[in-house]
Formats: structure tokens, C-alpha cells, sequence
């Protein structure tokens, strides 16, 4: 979790592809002062957070609430509206700084209602709060509700003054909180950094009546001292010059991680520094749990050093050990057999009809022990990341399909730390094989096909239709009458009737937009989510049509003005490039308000070894550990692999070069085994570039 507290210079909105318009910490200090007199809630998560994206984040979530919104509202003319920067400097002046009780309780209220909306969990969640530079009301505020407080410095004579002034007022010897200190990146010579220790050496030996004391000792900060260098990748966030190839994630176009980001123990990597820092800083927090360092445990050996001594002594006693057929190899639970016969083995055991996976077919909802959860589905949690973009054959539907299993869709949330009781899935458009539940408007409303007015109501319809046939829905809301009969969708007369009927009637359409609402304020008392997701568009809507039929539908969620019913619409990339031209900023929406769900090279892989870990986990890893005649390096890479699978059996696909060395032991390394030569590659690189 960042806030930004720099409200004389706000800036984290201008990172990680956050262009949404929301209000920050400032207008919630106001509004809830509103709240606690009406006896209103506030709705943190849609009204003041940002969820950034997972490129940016890879494992976890990270929150940001920003300073307050300094955007501006214009219509779709480009008009302006409302000016919220104006908005926010008028607020900014009516925050009362100066008593700090109120504004330390103000505070304390505000991380409650985080805590308790976001669901953070305390023993693993850190808040880093940037404050406005130097000393004033602001940082004497929430220098008072820190556990800890991080100084940045220079060293010129300007910060020198900072830095030392710094340290009388939080470094006095009896002082609970913790301190570190940190050396910018201007001037990363020795020397500079020889210095900024020296400064701090220096100041410290000369008020040794402040730092030090017989009962509490000496307050030493020598060992509490970063310095962090610059990083060309980093400078680019939020710059023009940000790729969308997200460089600063590691996601450099090829998979492959940059040497100056990864976390790499070499002397002269910026990024080490910054793990030296947020290592230390976790500590002091005292809930350090494997977050940058995982020390792997190890597995039992898959052969005791006497065993291994007898298969060599069997193998030299052989009249020609030069021949494959020779290798004994030693099974987990075995204690020999033949390479061959293992391999044959295993072979036979994935192809059983029991083992296999099931297909990506439309009408197969998948099960949990074959679901591959991918990275790109952490943003179905995302509000603002509303359109799911793939091409054919990708796992649209697959993943739609999904939703309908609570085991993955509880799984889903658990993975990122969301409680799976506070969602419900709904899927708006059934998905059978003779496809009755569809209604198909292309045919049915051919008189309307150039009416987005009359869409965008067919769509609401569609949604209440969806919604209120739900029995998760239907339990909430046991209490509430509807203000329209329940009407469930079917491809007749008679329904393309009633959507006629109430889509051109004013009144009794604001009766369904009431019913949501209504449903949304009960969603929001006890506190749940809708993922309304929307697949099998073209057979609502034909794709020659999409321009008329479907950009009403996106044009409607984008600006959603429900808190608790979050769209997630399925559409085919092609389709959804060449149809939807008519969609304002449809280049915005196309890049920071989609989730694409193409396959990376690693994440196939992940998926294919994931089956074979499903079927046969330890007969694979010691027919692996066989292949490499018991060498050390397989042994670390496959006690690695064994460490890092997770309860679904999936190795991350930031472990490449774990997949490259399993792809190597069951492919063979080169795609001609008999000449590496022939220009093929290696099988690593060769089925991606063939095969999908």
C-alpha cells in the first residue's frame, strides 16, 4: 500500500498506468467527516484506491491512494466540465494540519477502513507513506502515527542541514521508532558514499549527551544506512519514453529479465540496493516472511550416497558400460530400473485417458486440478481493467467457463489475498452447445442495428436478466421486490418482445437501472462484489455489427456507476480491433483498460509441467535427476523446482531457467537431437515459435 501524502506536490497517479480519476487522501478526510454525521460508508476500494496492474506487481498486490484527483472532466466533445484539480486545492485548504489529535485520529480511521475494505492482512502487508519534503505539519503528522521513518538524503549543505537536524529530532537514544537512512543517487562515488557516513560519524561523536547513554548505550545508525544508485529503467516510470513492453517489470518484450532490475547479489546492481533496503525495512517491521529471500528446504535426497556408490560400482562391473542401456537409474520409491522402462513408464501413465487434461472446449466448465491459473487473470480484480482481449484459441471462453466452479474461483481469490465470500460470478450469456439461452439481436432487431441508444438498454436488460437469476443474488436481496417481473432470456418471439417493450419505455427502463441500484447499495452493506463477465458476444451480436451492437456495451461500463458490479467483457482481438472504431479513445481503453491473454512462451510451458507434476511429480524428478548422471547442478535444479511448485502444482514463470532445464531433460536440448547445428534451435525456443 503507497499514499501519497505530498499534497503540495502529488505525483504516484502519474505511474504504473494509472489514469483513472480518483479521489486521494485529502478528500477523503473531508468526506468522511460528512459520513460520520449522515451515517453514510464510504466505499474505499472504488472511490480512493487504485489496484495496480500485475505487470507492475508480480506476486501480491500493490494499492495506491493518491493525493486527491487533479483530473479534469470533459464530455465526449472534449468540453470541459468539472475541474477537480481546483476541486482539490479548495479541500487541501480546509484540512486542519495544525491539531494534530484530530488529524492523528482522522488517520488512524482511514487505515482502519483499509484495512477492513481491502481485507489487508497485517502480518504481511507494509503502508509506505510519502510525505512532503523537509520538516512541517504534514511530516510531524505522520511521523507520529510511522512505525518507522526513512530519510532521504544528498550531500551538499543543504541536506547536510536536513539530515542532521533529522537526526536530532528522531534519533535520540530513547527513541522507539526505528530510523533508516538513505544516501540518494546524485554522486554514487566511493568517495560521495564515504562522506554521507562521515557526516553522520561525525555529528553523532560530537552530541554524544543525545546518541548515547549508560542505560540505553549508543544509538548507532552506521548499519542502518542505504545507498541507492541510479536505474535507467526505473527513471522511465511514468515517463513517455515507458514502453508498453513493461521494461520495468522485467517484461522486456522477450521474457527475459534485465540485469539491472533483477534482484541479483553482484556488486554495482542498483536493484540490490533496494532489496538491502526493503530487507532491512521489513525486519524492523518484524514480519519478514521469505519476501525477497526464499531459503529453499530441501527435499529428501533422491538417493543416499551409498546407494549411488553401488549403482556405480554395478554400472563398472559391466562388460561394456559405454552403452545407454547400462544406465541404471534410481527411482524415488524404487530402488532401480532402467532409464528406458522409467521413461516408458511415465509416458504411459500421462497418456492415460484418467491422467490426461481435459480440452479447452467451450462446453467443458474446467476442474480445478487441470485449471492453469495464469498471471494475466490477478486483473480480474482490477475495476478499471474491464475487457479481456485474445485471439482465437487463447482460453477466452476457457477462462469464462471457469467462473462457473467456486473451487477456482475460490482459488482465484486466494491467490490474491481477496476473501472468496465477498465475490459472486455471474455470467451474463450462458454457454450451450445449441445455444437456446442466447437471444440473437442481429436478427431479431435488424430494424435497430444502427441505434446505440437502443443497445445500450438491450444491454441492461440482459444484466438484470443475469443478475437476478443468480441464487447468490437472490438470497441478498430475499427482501426486495423486483420493479419488473423476472424475465429469463431465450432466442424467441416472445422474449425479443419484451426487450422491445422496455427498452423503448422510459419509465420501465429506469425501473431495471433502479432494481441494480438498489442491489448495488445491498452489495455494498454486506460487502460483496459482482464479476459480471460477458463471453460469446458474436452470438448475440454478429461481429459485422460490432460497431453498433457492442460498443454501446463498452461504452456503458466504462463509466460504470455501480461500486460493486465490476464488467469484465470476453472479446476475440481481431474482432475487437476492426469492428470498434466508433469507440471514443478507443486506443486509451485498448491499452490501459484491457487485460490481454496471450500466451507468453513460459507460462505454456508452466502449463504443460504442470500435468506431468499433477500425474507423476516424484517418478519425473527422479528420472530427471538420473538423466544428468546425479551431477550437483541437477540436483540444485530440481530441488528448486520441487520447492517452488504450489499447491496447483505450478512452477512460476519467472523461474525460466528451471523451465529451460526441464524442457531440456524431456525434449532433449535441441529440436534436431542429432545435429545442433541444422538451424532449428533449441526445442526450448522451437515450440513456441512452431507449435503456437
Amino acid at each position: 500500500m503507497i499514499i501519497d501524502c505530498d499534497f503540495e506536490a502529488p505525483g504516484f497517479t502519474n505511474y504504473f498506468d494509472i489514469n483513472e480519476d480518483k479521489k486521494g487522501i485529502v478528500e477523503y478526510l473531508l468526506d468522511k467527516e460528512y459520513t460520520e454525521l449522515s451515517g453514510q460508508k464510504l466505499d474505499i476500494k472504488k472511490d480512493y484506491v487504485h489496484d495496480v496492474r500485475y505487470e507492475y506487481t508480480g506476486k501480491g498486490n500493490i494499492y495506491i491512494v493518491p493525493a486527491g484527483n487533479l483530473g479534469y472532466e470533459k464530455d465526449n466533445d472534449g468540453n470541459l466540465i468539472r475541474n477537480h484539480k481546483k476541486d482539490y486545492l479548495e479541500a487541501l485548504a480546509r484540512i486542519d494540519i495544525t491539531s494534530i489529535d484530530n488529524i492523528i485520529t482522522q488517520f488512524e480511521s482511514f487505515f482502519k477502513d483499509l484495512q477492513e475494505q481491502l481485507e489487508l492482512d497485517y502480518e504481511n502487508s507494509v503502508i509506505l507513506i510519502d510525505s512532503r519534503t523537509g520538516f512541517n505539519d504534514t511530516f510531524a503528522v505522520l511521523s507520529t502515527i510511522s512505525q518507522i521513518i526513512v530519510g532521504v538524503f544528498g550531500i551538499n549543505k543543504q541536506s547536510q542541514v536536513g539530515l542532521t537536524q533529522f537526526l536530532d529530532t528522531f534519533g535520540k537514544k530513547t527513541d522507539e521508532k526505528d530510523i533508516l537512512l538513505v544516501k540518494s543517487f546524485h554522486n554514487n562515488s566511493v568517495a560521495a558514499w564515504q562522506s554521507f557516513k562521515q557526516i553522520i560519524d561525525n555529528h553523532i561523536s560530537a552530541n554524544e549527551d543525545s546518541f548515547v547513554d549508560e542505560e540505553y548505550g549508543k544509538r548507532d545508525f552506521i548499519d542502518n544506512i542505504f545507498q541507492i544508485k541510479q536505474d535507467e529503467i526505473l527513471e522511465r516510470l511514468g515517463t513517455s519514453i515507458e514502453t508498453v513492453d513493461r521494461d520495468i517489470n522485467g517484461q522486456n518484450g522477450n521474457g527475459k529479465t534485465p540485469k539491472n532490475i533483477a534482484f541479483i547479489d553482484n556488486v554495482g546492481d542498483p536493484s540490490r540496493e533496494f532489496k538491502l533496503l526493503f530487507n532491512d525495512l521489513l525486519k524492523k517491521i518484524d514480519r519478514q516472511k521469505d519476501f525477497f529471500l526464499i531459503e529453499n528446504t530441501p527435499i529428501e535426497p533422491l538417493q543416499t550416497e551409498q546407494e549411488k556408490e553401488v549403482i556405480i560400482e554395478e554400472i563398472a562391473n559391466q562388460s561394456d558400460n559405454s552403452s545407454v542401456n547400462l544406465e541404471i537409474f534410481l527411482q524415488l520409491q524404487k530402488n532401480r530400473v532402467k532409464k528406458d522402462k522409467a521413461r516408458i513408464d511415465l509416458l504411459e501413465k500421462l497418456i492415460d485417458e484418467n491422467n490426461f487434461p481435459k480440452p479447452y472446449a467451450d462446453n467443458i466448465v474446467p476442474q480445478l486440478e487441470d485449471f492453469y491459473f495464469r498471471d494475466c487473470m490477478k486483473d480480474i480484480f482490477n475495476r478499471n481493467a474491464f475487457i479481456i482481449v485474445g485471439y482465437k484459441g487463447t482460453g477466452k471462453t476457457h477462462i469464462y467457463q471457469s467462473f462457473k466452479n467456486k473451487k477456482i474461483t475460490d482459488e482465484l481469490c486466494s491467490r490474491q489475498k481477496q476473501n472468496p465470500k465477498n465475490f459472486i460470478f455471474v455470467n451474463v450469456i450462458p454457454v450451450n452447445e445449441d445455444h437456446k439461452k442466447y437471444i440473437n439481436a442481429s436478427s431479431k432487431f435488424s430494424s435497430t442495428e444502427n441505434d446505440d441508444f437502443f443497445y445500450e438498454r438491450f444491454w441492461l436488460l440482459y444484466v438484470w436478466s443475469a443478475i437476478f437469476e443468480n441464487p447468490s443474488v437472490k438470497d441478498i436481496m430475499n427482501d426486495y421486490t423486483l420493479c419488473i417481473e423476472h424475465k429469463i432470456i431465450n432466442n424467441d418471439t416472445d422474449t425479443a418482445a419484451w426487450f422491445l417493450e422496455n427498452t423503448t419505455d422510459f419509465n420501465k427502463f429506469r425501473a431495471f437501472e433502479k432494481d441494480l441500484l438498489a442491489l448495488d447499495k445491498r452489495l455494498k452493506e454486506v460487502n460483496k462484489t459482482i464479476i459480471l463477465s460477458f463471453d460469446q458476444l458474436d452470438f448475440v451480436i454478429k461481429p459485422d455489427n460490432w460497431s453498433n451492437g457492442i460498443s454501446p456495451l463498452i461504452n456503458y461500463w466504462r463509466n460504470n456507476i455501480f461500486s460493486r458490479i465490476n464488467p469484465k467483457i470476453f472479446v476475440r482481438a481481431d474482432i475487437f480491433e476492426n469492428r470498434l472504431g466508433n469507440i471514443t479513445n478507443f486506443n486509451e481503453i485498448r491499452q490501459e483498460k484491457s487485460i490481454d491473454i496471450k500466451w507468453s512462451k513460459q507460462e505454456l510451458f508452466a502449463y504443460f509441467f504442470k500435468f506431468i507434476f499433477r500425474v507423476e511429480k516424484n517418478d519425473f524428478l527422479s528420472l530427471v535427476y538420473g538423466y544428468k548422471n546425479y551431477s550437483e547442478n541437477s540436483y540444485k535444479n530440481i530441488i528448486s523446482i520441487y520447492n517452488s511448485l504450489d499447491t496447483q502444482s505450478q512452477i512460476p514463470i519467472t523461474h525460466e531457467e528451471s523451465l529451460r532445464f526441464l524442457v531440456e531433460n524431456f525434449f532433449g536440448k535441441y529440436a534436431n537431437r542429432f545435429d545442433s547445428k541444422s538451424g532449428y534451435g533449441e526445442n526450448y525456443d522451437w515450440f513456441y515459435n512452431n507449435l503456437y
